[in-house]
């Protein structure tokens, strides 16, 4: 399939919800073409990819090999655009993280968490992946909740203070059942 033209078309004659059932059902193996588009220069085609990788990852999570997730890490870390950006952070909390992630990406989510410059979903984004890692490594759960005890809530969407709430609940019964 020729995978620029077709995201390339306007919105209103793309469904990605099918294009990525018929990407896992027919086409499987064009899965690290379409990762590399989510790299491309041109801002439209790099977003919808991203988009279309978000939805594969709904359907297909062992699409996502830890040299998948290496590079979707490295391709959220450098893009500049925004919607790959929020598409490939929620694709790393529709499947499982790896064991370990970069300091750089770990420093990454805490600073567009609370960077009153990044966009509400970016920001709610990234508290969820540092929480969904804090799972995965309980010392980290003690300095999730101080950043967010730190930060004057007021200075946040509703969005982002809902996020804040829900993640300091789901943190205080892990650390209780620890102690």
């Amino acid at each position: 399939m020729d995978y620029v033209e077709i995201l390339n078309s306007p919105l209103n004659q793309i469904n990605i919800t099918d294009l990525a059932a018929q990407v896992v059902r027919d086409y499987p193996n064009d899965f690290s073409e379409i990762l590399e588009l989510s790299a491309c220069s041109d801002e439209k085609i790099a977003w919808r990819a991203s988009w279309l990788i978000e939805k594969i990852s709904e359907l297909r999570a062992d699409f996502f090999t830890p040299q998948v997730l290496d590079k979707i890490i490295k391709l959220t870390t450098g893009s500049r655009f925004q919607g790959v950006q929020r598409s490939l952070l929620s694709v790393l909390l529709n499947v499982k993280l790896p064991p370990e992630l970069s300091v750089e990406f770990i420093n990454m989510c805490f600073e567009r968490m609370i960077s009153p410059k990044a966009p509400v979903a970016i920001q709610v984004l990234s508290m969820k992946i540092l929480y969904k890692f804090a799972e995965i490594e309980p010392d980290f759960l003690s300095e999730l909740q101080a950043c967010l005890h730190a930060v004057n809530e007021q200075d946040y969407s509703a969005g982002w203070q809902a996020a804040r709430r829900n993640v300091l609940k789901s943190i205080k019964p892990s650390r209780t059942r620890r102690d």
